[in-house]
C-alpha cells in the first residue's frame, strides 16, 4: 500500500478509542502504582514552581524538560496539586498516541488496527507511565508524530498517488505545514527529554536516502524541516538565554549531571553485555519483547537493500522505521566524549513499542486472517517464556508468555490441516485479546494493594493537620512524596521532612516534636532493604516509642531523644 487514505473504518477507530479512553481511565484507577519518588518529583517540583509564576532554572537538566513541566504546571493550576493534577497530561498524551496508531494502523484495515492498539495498549510498560509525570511516553508520542507527519507527506507525494494533485499554492502550503510539523514534532520530543538525539542516525539514513534516491518532493522537505527546525532551536536557544543568561544553559546542565551509567567507561563487561544480549534480554524479561518479537516476520523480508532505500509502500516504510529506531536506540551514544549507550532501563525505550505495534499488528491480522507464521509465534513465545522464567522476573513469563504459548500452539495444532474454521479472525483476535489483558490485569491487583494509598492517607490524616512545628525522618522517597502532598510547602506548616541521612546532620532541640516513619513500599523504591536500615529501626531503643504498626504497610515512631538520629550505625 503506497497511497494514503484520509481515515478509513472511522466508525471501528472511534470504537477502539473510546476503548482504549475507558480502559485507561480504569486501569488509573485500580492500578495506580503511584509515583516513584525521584524524577517524577522533581518534575512536579518544577511545575508546581511555574503554577505559582516562579520559572525556575537552574543547573538541573530535569529543569529544561518543558514538554512535562509546562502542561503539569497548567493542571497544577487549575486543579491544585494532586495525584489528579498529575495524572491528567499523561493520560492525554497516551491517548493521543493511541490516536496516531489508530491513524497509522487504519491503512491496514480493521484486523491491523485491532492488534495494533492491543500490542501497544496493554503492553505493561505503556500503561505503567500512563499516568506518571514522566517525560518517556511524551517523548514517544512527540517520535511517533514525526514519523506519521513524514509518512503522510512521503506517500501523498508519491509518483503513485491516486489523490488528485492540488494546484502549486496549495502545495507550497502543504508542504509548509508538513515541514513545521516534523520539525515541531522532534523538538516537541527534545523539549521531553534530550536522548531524543539517539535516533539522529536514523534521520541522518533518511535524509540521505531522500537526498540521493528519493524524489524533489522529499528534498524539498528535508530542506524546509531542517530550515524549520534550525530556527525553532535558535529561537529556544535565544529563550534559554535571555532567561538565564547562558543560551547553552540546557546543554550545560546535561553535562553536569552524571545521569548515564559511568561504568561503560571504566569497565568494559557492563558495555559489552549492553550491546549484545543485554538489551534484548531487559526487552524479554520486561515484556517489551511483544511487540518488538511480533513485528519480524514483517520487518525481516523488509531488510533488502532496494526496500531500504526505495520504501515503496507503508509497510516497508514503517518496517524501516522500526528497524532504524531499535539499531540507532541499541547502539548510539549519549555522551560526545564517552561511547556510553542508554542504560538498561525499560522507560529509556518507550519510544519503540508503538512503532513495532505498527508491524506487529500488521503480522497478527494475517495470523488471524490466514493461518501464517503460527510456527514463528509458537516459537518465538517458548523462548520468550523459558528466558524470562529463568530470570528474576517471572511475571512475564507466568502472565504474558504462557498464555500467548498455549494459543499458538493450539492454533498450531488446529491450523495443521490449513484450513479455517468459523469465526476464525474473531476467535484468534478475543483469545489474543484475553492472553494480553492477564498480565496487566495481575498487576492492577499489585498496585491497588502495594501500599501507596495507605502511607498517603498517614501523611495526610496523621502529620498534615498537625497545628505545630514537627519534623519527619523518613527514607528518601517518603521524603519526597511527602513535600509533594503539602503542594511543596512544608515551611508554611512548620513541618520538615528528612531523610536518614539528612537526620544525622540535623540540629534538633529537646522540645522539637520528632517523628520517624518507615514503609514497606517507600523503602523499597529507595533501594533500601533490611540490612541498610538506620539501628535504631532495626533495633528500637527505649527513646523510640511505637505509636503504630501495621507490619504490611507502614509503622510511626514518637522520638524522645533526637540524638538517636544522629548516628544510622
Amino acid at each position: 500500500m503506497n497511497r494514503i487514505n484520509a481515515m478509513p473504518n472511522k466508525k471501528f477507530a472511534v470504537f477502539l478509542l473510546g476503548g482504549l479512553a475507558i480502559w485507561l481511565v480504569v486501569y488509573h484507577v485500580y492500578g495506580y502504582f503511584g509515583h516513584y519518588g525521584f524524577d517524577d518529583m522533581d518534575y512536579a517540583y518544577y511545575a508546581a514552581q511555574w503554577a505559582n509564576g516562579n520559572v525556575l532554572l537552574n543547573n538541573d537538566m530535569f529543569a529544561y524538560r518543558w514538554a512535562i513541566i509546562v502542561p503539569t504546571a497548567i493542571s497544577y493550576a487549575l486543579f491544585g496539586i494532586n495525584d489528579t493534577a498529575s495524572s491528567i497530561y499523561p493520560l492525554a498524551i497516551t491517548l493521543a498516541t493511541g490516536c496516531l496508531l489508530l491513524y497509522v494502523a487504519s491503512q491496514f484495515g480493521k484486523l491491523a488496527m485491532f492488534f495494533t492498539t492491543i500490542v501497544w495498549a496493554l503492553n505493561h510498560w505503556t500503561l505503567f507511565y500512563a499516568d506518571k509525570i514522566m517525560p518517556d511516553i511524551i517523548q514517544a508520542f512527540g517520535i511517533l508524530a514525526a514519523f506519521v507527519i513524514y509518512c503522510q507527506y512521503r506517500f501523498s507525494n508519491s509518483p503513485d498517488a491516486k489523490t488528485p494533485a492540488p494546484d502549486k499554492p496549495q502545495r507550497k502550503l502543504n508542504l509548509l505545514w508538513y515541514q513545521l510539523g516534523f520539525a515541531f514534532a522532534l523538538f516537541f520530543a527534545f523539549l521531553a527529554k534530550e536522548t531524543v538525539f539517539v535516533i539522529t542516525p536514523f534521520l541522518l539514513y533518511l535524509l540521505v536516502v531522500d537526498g540521493f534516491a528519493g524524489n524533489k518532493h522529499m528534498r524539498h522537505f528535508w530542506l524546509g524541516s531542517i530550515l524549520a527546525g534550525s530556527v525553532i532551536l535558535l529561537t529556544y536557544l535565544l529563550l534559554i538565554g535571555s532567561l538565564t543568561g547562558n543560551w547553552l544553559m540546557r546543554f550545560d546542565a546535561i553535562a553536569q549531571n552524571m545521569y548515564y551509567n559511568p561504568n561503560y567507561t571504566e569497565n568494559l563487561q557492563p558495555l559489552m553485555q549492553r550491546i549484545t544480549y543485554g538489551l534484548i534480554l531487559l526487552f524479554i524479561q520486561q515484556g517489551m519483547a511483544i511487540s518488538m518479537g511480533l513485528a519480524l516476520p514483517l520487518v525481516w523480508p523488509q531488510c533488502k537493500l532496494y526496500l531500504m532505500l526505495k520504501m515503496p509502500t507503508q509497510q516497508s516504510f514503517w518496517a524501516i522505521v522500526f528497524v532504524g529506531l531499535f539499531m540507532s536506540a541499541y547502539f548510539t551514544t549519549t555522551s560526545f566524549t564517552n561511547y556510553m549507550p542508554m542504560r538498561t532501563d525499560p522507560r529509556h525505550y518507550l519510544f519503540l513499542i508503538p512503532v513495532a505495534a505498527i508491524s506487529a499488528g500488521q503480522v497478527l491480522a494475517i495470523w488471524a486472517k490466514h493461518n501464517k507464521y503460527t510456527l514463528y509465534l509458537t516459537l518465538f513465545a517458548a523462548v520468550c517464556f523459558v528466558s524470562s522464567l529463568l530470570s528474576a522476573n517471572k511475571w512475564a513469563s507466568l502472565y504474558l508468555y504462557l498464555p500467548l504459548f498455549l494459543i499458538f500452539v493450539f492454533t498450531l495444532i488446529l491450523f495443521e490441516t490449513k484450513r479455517k474454521i468459523a469465526n476464525q479472525q474473531i476467535l484468534l483476535s478475543i483469545a489474543f485479546f484475553a492472553a494480553t489483558i492477564i498480565y496487566p490485569a495481575s498487576y492492577m491487583l499489585y498496585a491497588n494493594n502495594n501500599g501507596y494509598a495507605h502511607q498517603k492517607q498517614f501523611i495526610w490524616n496523621y502529620f498534615k493537620n498537625k497545628p505545630y512545628k514537627i519534623t519527619v525522618v523518613t527514607n528518601k522517597v517518603q521524603r519526597n512524596l511527602a513535600n509533594y502532598y503539602y503542594g511543596f510547602n512544608t515551611q508554611a506548616y512548620q513541618h520538615q521532612y528528612l531523610s536518614f541521612d539528612e537526620a544525622t546532620k540535623a540540629q534538633f532541640s529537646p522540645s522539637d516534636s520528632v517523628y520517624v516513619i518507615n514503609n514497606w513500599h517507600t523503602q523499597s523504591l529507595s533501594g533500601l532493604n533490611w540490612e541498610r536500615l538506620p539501628q535504631y529501626i532495626k533495633n528500637s531503643p527505649p527513646s523510640l516509642v511505637k505509636l503504630y504498626e501495621d507490619p504490611q504497610t507502614i509503622v510511626i515512631w514518637k522520638v524522645t531523644d533526637p540524638s538517636i538520629l544522629q548516628n544510622k550505625n
